[in-house]
């Protein structure tokens, strides 16, 4: 597999509108090039900033590439990474790992037993590949969730043609902390399955998705519980005469919570947003769907839910309200208290589809929402990023926006060679290298710029900065350069 340190994006953004707290920081920005740019995951990082995932044809001559996007906390670009072969790479699921680095989980036709493999790339902290593994068979595997245990070993979850005489199923892989496996676990049933997403709960592991109802190619939501060695703990069948299906679990206080769409209506196969929550029984605590006065296609994509008060947040797509006149799909969002009550919704849309794919809750108590649109494309999609506060402030209408503001323009680094960077840890000095028509900056993680300089001299004094990790910038000649500094 080749890794390429290009740089995935900016190609704008709407201004950050904040404050001087933290907590009142909004933003909404696009990412992408001139290819098709695909956000699936989104999680805060260690430093308050964000990492994305997906999988792009921006770059190369690939087809698609899966990527890591860092982030700062206003959301500005900080690099960008993608890993993959000559076929296809996709980036599906994504963790911040308990040693503050990162993996995705995905799927890869690029190498691999056959067809496409579930796909496990360890990461550092700089976006630089550790290791890669696939799993599967020589059919169809393809993996959309993925979450790290304590013992740092990983789960990934998704679907099989590979195994269960071909039938479309939902396959679990466990691995070690070096990505070796565990332990594989292939539902075994006479109809099709397939999982979404994944939950770690303690002593287990939740899983979603959905499995046949006997209706032809109808499903009903399916859950799947087992414990952390593949012992089968319980499952349960949820839905109706139509495709009910479940996207994302989150697990929390004891309550598995599930988010995704509840069909009512075969020849047209519409959905109504669903929300549904179990206890870690499998005792059914409720069951909400989202009727819109228009119905028409309407699911959740991703849940999250806040910890200290249970409340609700979901993002999905709806086409039932927002710009209707092509028919296509607009990001929906809202919230709503531990009773599935009292929602608060906003829809972004414009001409094409612009689908809310993921989510995550912030440390400011605020939400992060990651979607897929076509209205600030330089090519065929790029991919948003919305960031609220806690009081659910969206920080522009999304209409207010100015195109003209757009611009792909941002540098390129490259793994030139430079010498004479040191000590790296640094007490208060650092040596840099002396390189004619060349300078040099030092920003924070959350990207402010701290220092600056032109490289003629040997030593620059850093003894006013406090104790951490700072970017490094060599801007020369035959290109640009970026090391991580850590001052102790």
């Amino acid at each position: 597999m080749k890794f390429t340190n290009t740089f995935l994006l900016l190609i704008f953004l709407s201004p950050s509108f904040l404050s001087i707290g933290q907590e009142d920081i909004n933003f909404i920005r696009t990412y992408g090039n001139t290819g098709y740019d695909f956000g699936r995951d989104i999680k805060q990082d260690t430093d308050s900033g964000y990492v994305v995932t997906g999988s792009s044809s921006s770059f190369g001559v690939d087809n698609t590439e899966a990527f890591l996007l860092k982030l700062n906390n206003y959301g500005d670009f900080q690099w960008s990474y993608n890993y993959g072969g000559a076929g296809s790479d996709w980036g599906q699921g994504l963790v911040v790992t308990n040693d503050s680095t990162y993996a995705i989980g995905g799927y890869t036709n690029s190498t691999g037993a056959g067809g496409f493999d579930f796909y496990l790339i360890r990461i550092d902290a700089d976006g630089t590949p550790v290791w890669e593994q696939t799993y599967g068979g020589e059919n169809w595997d393809q993996a959309f969730g993925l979450v790290q245990l304590p013992d740092s070993g990983f789960v990934l979850a998704g679907e099989s043609y590979s195994f269960n005489g071909g039938i479309r199923s939902g396959y679990i892989v466990r691995t070690d902390k070096v990505g070796d496996v565990v332990w594989e676990t292939v539902i075994e049933a006479p109809v099709e399955s397939f999982f979404t997403d994944l939950a770690f709960d303690g002593d287990s592991l939740v899983f979603c998705g959905g499995i046949g109802d006997g209706g032809i190619e109808t499903f009903d939501a399916y859950v799947y519980k087992c414990g952390l060695d593949g012992g089968f703990g319980w499952d349960k069948q949820i839905g109706r005469e139509y495709n009910d299906y479940f996207n994302a679990v989150y697990a929390v206080g004891g309550f598995y919570s599930f988010g995704g769409g509840r069909g009512y209506n075969f020849l047209t196969e519409d959905l109504n947003l669903w929300m549904y929550r179990l206890d870690e029984t499998g005792l059914e605590i409720l069951d909400t769907i989202y009727v819109n006065e228009s119905p028409n296609f309407d699911v959740i994509h991703d849940i999250a839910i806040r910890d200290f008060d249970q409340d609700y947040y979901f993002v999905g797509e709806t086409r039932s309200y927002g710009y209707l006149l092509d028919g296509k799909s607009d990001m929906f969002t809202g919230k709503m208290n531990v009773s599935l009550e009292h929602f608060a919704t906003n829809i972004y849309g414009e001409a094409g589809d612009d689908i809310g794919q993921a989510m995550d809750k912030t440390r400011d108590l605020g939400v992060v929402f990651l979607a897929d649109t076509k209205f600030f494309s330089t090519g065929g999609n790029n991919i948003m990023v919305v960031k609220l506060n806690r009081f659910w402030t969206y920080p522009v209408m999304f209409d207010e926006i100015n195109l003209n503001d757009i611009t792909n323009t941002l540098p390129e680094y490259h793994e030139i060679d430079v010498d004479g960077i040191y000590p790296n840890p640094f007490s208060s000095e650092i040596h840099l290298p002396l390189i004619p028509e060349s300078s040099f900056t030092i920003h924070s993680l959350e990207g402010k710029l701290l220092h600056t300089g032109v490289l003629d001299q040997p030593v620059i004094n850093l003894s006013e900065l406090s104790n951490g990790m700072y970017i490094l910038t060599l801007y020369t000649p035959k290109g640009n350069y970026q090391q991580r500094l850590i001052k102790n």
